[in-house]
């Protein structure tokens, strides 16, 4: 009788687990894992042909479960700054768009590709360019 029980509560659960998991049968990996989100550490940084990772402690930025977005970074004076916003990923493109306002008119996207994203902006006749991997 006590082998009935353990087999039925068994296939119950297995049953109650199908159903909870039916939804993402569809479903990528990486679309219910997100291995994007983390922290990210800039490992270049230029303007035009300067380099600017050098007048910085640090420069990171965080992607967060909830669909923010944390750059913080330090410059080598001790002014430390944070700017945060909301983000977007699309797994199919593997881009990222990153909006930084909450009417989210100002918006931006990049590739974010094998744990490595490259943002690039034109500010003038000068190209901002950064790369950041993941930590």
């Amino acid at each position: 009788m006590k082998m009935v029980k353990i087999k039925t509560s068994l296939l119950s659960t297995i049953a109650t687990l199908l159903l909870l998991f039916s939804g993402i049968k569809d479903s990528k990996l990486t679309q219910i894992t997100k291995p994007y989100l983390g922290e990210y550490e800039c490992k270049e940084a230029r303007f035009g042909a300067e380099d600017y990772l050098d007048r910085f402690s640090f420069i990171t930025l965080e992607l967060k479960a909830d669909d923010t977005f944390q750059l913080s970074y330090c410059e080598k004076n001790g002014k430390k700054r944070e700017i945060q916003g909301k983000y977007t990923y699309d797994d199919k493109m593997q881009e990222i768009t990153l909006f930084l306002n909450e009417n989210e008119e100002l918006k931006r996207t990049f590739p974010l590709k094998k744990g490595q994203l490259y943002i690039t902006a034109q500010i003038g006749k000068q190209l901002l360019f950064l790369q950041f991997k993941q930590k």
